[in-house]
């Protein structure tokens, strides 16, 4: 079955609103793609982020009950997505600190990177849990200011403002390390 469009992923969130369960089906086929990506962007593993898709969307359904249909469901299920994946960051922070820091370690005598891939993994590296949080839904989901505030949990002034230090930084990092076509920044 196919990705369902607007219009059916609207009639979707109704069903459900409605008590038809089955409907969930079709809000996960629309969105499982961009909640695996955004997750594996943070998590930078692919089976944590299959397992936080999965988790997400049971998480999701769970609270189905809590979305008031003001804002913007995608907005609402990423918010969900954000705290998930931010809990489980944090999780494994506190159980891999030693571990964590032998592979920095190991991964800062490396080679630089080779692949467009490692490129803006290494970027991403460059900056905090807040800031590719911005980065992520601005130039790779293409979220609004307003939207982002919603997610995240703070101002769309301060999100406009934030996205715009992050691309300064990262535009003045790429200057130093990169040549100046490999790696585009929204």
């Amino acid at each position: 079955m196919s990705k369902p469009n607007g219009e059916e992923l609207q009639q979707a969130i109704e069903r459900m609103r409605g008590g038809e369960t089955e409907a969930y089906g079709e809000i996960i086929r629309h969105f499982q793609k961009s909640i695996y990506l955004y997750a594996m962007y943070l998590l930078r593993n692919r089976q944590e982020a299959e397992d936080a898709a999965q988790d997400i969307f049971i998480k999701a359904f769970r609270k189905f009950d809590q979305y008031r249909g003001g804002g913007s469901f995608s907005s609402w299920l990423y918010k969900i997505a954000y705290h998930h994946c931010m809990d489980l960051l944090r999780k494994r922070k506190r159980i891999d600190k030693v571990l964590s820091r032998y592979i920095l370690q190991k991964k800062q005598e490396l080679p630089a990177p080779s692949t467009y891939e490692d490129e803006i993994y290494d970027m991403l590296d460059k900056l905090n849990a807040e800031e590719r949080q911005i980065l992520l839904l601005r130039a790779l989901e293409e979220y609004s200011y307003e939207e982002i505030g919603d997610i995240l949990d703070m101002n769309p002034v301060s999100a406009r403002q934030k996205y715009a230090r992050i691309r300064q930084k990262l535009l003045k990092k790429k200057g130093e390390n990169h040549n100046a076509d490999t790696v585009k920044l929204g």
